[in-house]
C-alpha cells in the first residue's frame, strides 16, 4: 500500500487537500455500535434530520416498521470507521462505503431503514443488498480488482420453493419479473392485479406476501411478481424466509459493492449528465430518485469526495477530497468546501486513470490509517452531552 497526501486546485483557485492510495485489496466490512451508544450519538442525528421526538430504534428486516409507533426510527446496525481502524492488525486504511437512506423522505414504506445500503452490496460471495439501478461496482476477484455495471436486469432471484425470477429465471409466465422503486413505479405502493401475487423483499427477506390490494416498493428492496401459474407452487405464505441471490458476470466475485456515478472510461471524462440518465436516476426536470430528489447537479455543489479507480497497468487507486458535507447545500454554488462531481472526474482522468467510479461524498467522507489516525478531516461531525463523532455509516471499506 502506498499513501500519498497533497494539495490540488480546484477550478476556482482554491487549494484542497487530497489523499492518494494505491491498493491491492478491499472487503466491505459492517460496523456497529454499541446499543448503549445509541441515546448518546443516533438520537443528535435522528433529531436534527427528522425532528424533535423521533427515536432511533434497531430493527431486523423480518420485522415491518409499521408494527412499531410512527415517532420511532428504525435503523440498520451503523458505526464508524474509526473504531474499525483500531483492530486492524495489518497496514490498511478504513474508509466509508457507498449511499445509503439517510433523510426522512427516503423512509417511505415500512420497509425502508434508515442506514440501510442502497444497490449490490456482495461480502464473501453472499449478495446481501441486491443492485437496482444500472450503476458501476467496484469488485473483486481472484484475477484482481475491477469496474463494471449492473442492475436489476442482471439479477435471478431464488425463491424458498427453488422458482427463480429474473434474468436467468425458470418462471413459465412472462409477466412474472422483478421490479423496483425508479424502474417500475414512482409510487411507494403497488396494487396487486388480478391472477398475480407480489411478494416485497427487503435485503434477502421476503416481508410481505400479497394476493391481494397493494404491497410496499422498498427504496433499497425488489418485489416479485409472479402471475399465472408461477403463482401455484407457493401454498403457504412465504413472509419471514430467506431468499437467494445470483448476478451474471459476477459468479467468481468475493467481494462487490456499487455506487456511482461512473467518472472515467477508457482514459477519458464520461457524459456525467448522460450517466446520471442512463443509471435512470432520473425522473423529470432533472429531479433524480435514491438515494434522495436532489437536482441533478455536476458543477454546483463542492463537497468533500471519495472516488476509486484503475490505471493502465491495473493498479488500483483511491483518492480522498477534504471539504465539506454537501447536506443543505445541494445546488448551491460555492467556492469552497471539497469539489463538485465534474472536478472530481478530471482529477481521476489526471491521475491517468482507465476507470475510475464515484461512491458516498459529502458528511460520509471518512478515512483512518490502521490505528486510528486520521488521514483527512471527516467532512461531517457531531457533539452530544456524552460523545464528539463522526457520522456514523453502515459500511466500511477496508483497503489492504
Amino acid at each position: 500500500m502506498e499513501i500519498q497526501k497533497r494539495a490540488v486546485l480546484t477550478s476556482v483557485g482554491v487549494k484542497e487537500t487530497i489523499v492518494i492510495i494505491k491498493f491491492e485489496r478491499f472487503e466491505p466490512v459492517p460496523l456497529h455500535m454499541e446499543k448503549s451508544e445509541y441515546a448518546g450519538i443516533l438520537t443528535p442525528i435522528v433529531e436534527e434530520l427528522f425532528g424533535k421526538g423521533f427515536e432511533p430504534l434497531l430493527t431486523p428486516s423480518s420485522i415491518p416498521a409499521k408494527s412499531i409507533h410512527q415517532k420511532v426510527i428504525p435503523h440498520q446496525e451503523m458505526g464508524f470507521p474509526r473504531k474499525c481502524s483500531w483492530s486492524l492488525p495489518e497496514p490498511s486504511v478504513v474508509t466509508h462505503s457507498g449511499y445509503f437512506l439517510f433523510f426522512q423522505e427516503e423512509l417511505a414504506t415500512p420497509f425502508d431503514r434508515f442506514g440501510q445500503h442502497i444497490g449490490l452490496l456482495m461480502r464473501n460471495q453472499i449478495i446481501l443488498s441486491p443492485p437496482l439501478f444500472n450503476r458501476p461496482a467496484l469488485y473483486i476477484t481472484p484475477k484482481g480488482i475491477g469496474i463494471k455495471k449492473t442492475s436489476i436486469k442482471d439479477l435471478t432471484l431464488i425463491l424458498p420453493n427453488g422458482l427463480e425470477v429474473g434474468c436467468n429465471g425458470n418462471t413459465k409466465n412472462p409477466r412474472s419479473s422483478l421490479l423496483c422503486f425508479g424502474n417500475d413505479t414512482l409510487e411507494s405502493s403497488i396494487q396487486v392485479l388480478e391472477s398475480e401475487r407480489l411478494l416485497v423483499i427487503s435485503g434477502t427477506t421476503v416481508v410481505e406476501d400479497k394476493l391481494e390490494g397493494k404491497a410496499w416498493v422498498p427504496r433499497t428492496g425488489i418485489v416479485v411478481r409472479l402471475a399465472g401459474e408461477d403463482r401455484h407452487p407457493l401454498h403457504q405464505n412465504f413472509e419471514g424466509l430467506g431468499v437467494v441471490y445470483k448476478l451474471h458476470g459476477f459468479s467468481e466475485c468475493s467481494h462487490a459493492i456499487q455506487c456511482g456515478p461512473l467518472l472515467v472510461q477508457n482514459g477519458n471524462l464520461v457524459d456525467l449528465n448522460q450517466e446520471l440518465t442512463d443509471e435512470k436516476f432520473v425522473v423529470e426536470q432533472n429531479v433524480r430518485l435514491p438515494p434522495s430528489r436532489f437536482p441533478i447537479d455536476i458543477n454546483l455543489t463542492r463537497a468533500a469526495r471519495f472516488a476509486i479507480g484503475i490505471d493502465p497497468n491495473d493498479r488500483v487507486v483511491a483518492v480522498l477530497v477534504e471539504g465539506k458535507s454537501s447536506r443543505g447545500r445541494i445546488g448551491v454554488k460555492s467556492e469552497k468546501g471539497g469539489m463538485n462531481l465534474l472536478e472530481l472526474a478530471e482529477l481521476m482522468k489526471n491521475l491517468g486513470l482507465e476507470k475510475a467510479m464515484n461512491f458516498d461524498g459529502g458528511g460520509s467522507v471518512q478515512a483512518f490509517l490502521q490505528g486510528g489516525g486520521s488521514l483527512i478531516k471527516p467532512a461531517d461531525q457531531h457533539q452530544s452531552e456524552i460523545a464528539h463523532f463522526d457520522r456514523p455509516v453502515p459500511f466500511g471499506l477496508v483497503l489492504s
